[in-house]
């Protein structure tokens, strides 16, 4: 028989996936290695965009508090994108506890309880940096101490999609492993201050996972894959709505915007509209109720 050299392929790992949304974090974990056996979401147009991707044998479709033990199967990781809306900066900071959506968090640990011995190896609570501050921290501290009772020792990382993207999206991850491997180092530009106190609180059970370091934030690339647009494309907005835009920007962002626009050269730089009460840019005196219209029928914005 020929000598033959066998390659032995890296394991792949199983997930299953709490408020999926339409199956993001998915796709990144299949990248990793990760197969998802079972997702869940409470909103059906998110669902019907989940399953239009990842097919609906495995979908469970209903509030995560409803959720039947039984039907979810054991895997390796739960991954859990719980709702940020009451941890947010942009939100009510409703807390943790007492927030209407963010609280879903609990129908998350809930189902990892009951699961018994047949819980995951590993949970990941993915959420906006706003957890970490949330009731002056308290809602961090609720998240360790709901992990360490499920058996799981806490480490915790914040990381920029702008790592890797033209994109700035900071993301805190809550890790919790039944087999922690520990030595690592408190490196500030993935744990900051108010993540790293918890691995100085002796009433918590936390591990520092040696991690490698991660790039560095990036400064430029956006302007190189943004679309080319046609001066006489419709998708352009009109001089009023584009005045209406400047005139809801901060004095900062403002002056920044100018000073790019004097420029040479071309750049593209993204925006960020701010919803309020439904109104993305809420202009002094509107009093609209909340509505999810694209544009506010009471001001136009």
């Amino acid at each position: 028989m020929a000598k033959c050299k066998i390659i032995q392929l890296p394991p792949r790992y199983t997930a299953i996936e709490f408020f999926a949304g339409i199956g993001l974090a998915r796709e990144g974990l299949e990248k990793a290695g990760v197969d998802t056996l079972w997702a869940n979401d409470i909103d059906l147009k998110k669902c019907e965009l989940y399953q239009s991707r990842w097919g609906s044998e495995h979908l469970c479709c209903k509030d995560v508090f409803d959720v039947n033990v039984e039907d979810v199967p054991s895997a390796d990781i739960a991954w859990a994108s719980s709702p940020c809306t009451d941890l947010s900066l942009a939100g009510k900071r409703f807390g943790l506890i007492k927030g209407p959506e963010s609280s879903a968090f609990f129908g998350f640990t809930n189902v990892i309880a009951e699961m018994g011995d047949a819980k995951p190896k590993a949970v990941i609570l993915e959420n906006v940096c706003g957890l970490a501050s949330s009731h002056d921290g308290r809602d961090f501290r609720t998240v360790v101490e709901t992990f360490n009772a499920l058996g799981y020792s806490v480490d915790a990382v914040e990381l920029n999609a702008r790592r890797w993207l033209p994109q700035s999206r900071p993301r805190m991850f809550v890790i919790g492993l039944l087999n922690p491997i520990d030595g690592g180092e408190v490196n500030t530009s993935i744990r900051p201050d108010r993540l790293a106190w918890i691995h100085s609180d002796s009433t918590l059970r936390t591990h520092i996972t040696p991690l490698p370091k991660p790039p560095a934030l990036l400064t430029t690339g956006f302007t190189a894959i943004a679309d080319d647009i046609p001066d006489d494309s419709p998708l352009w907005w009109n001089s009023e709505r584009t005045q209406s835009f400047l005139d809801a920007l901060s004095s900062i962002q403002k002056e920044r915007c100018q000073r790019l626009m004097k420029a040479n050269s071309i750049v593209a730089r993204t925006a960020y509209r701010r919803t309020r009460s439904g109104c993305r840019t809420r202009p002094a005196g509107c009093r609209r109720p909340r509505c999810r219209q694209d544009r506010c029928p009471a001001c136009g914005r």
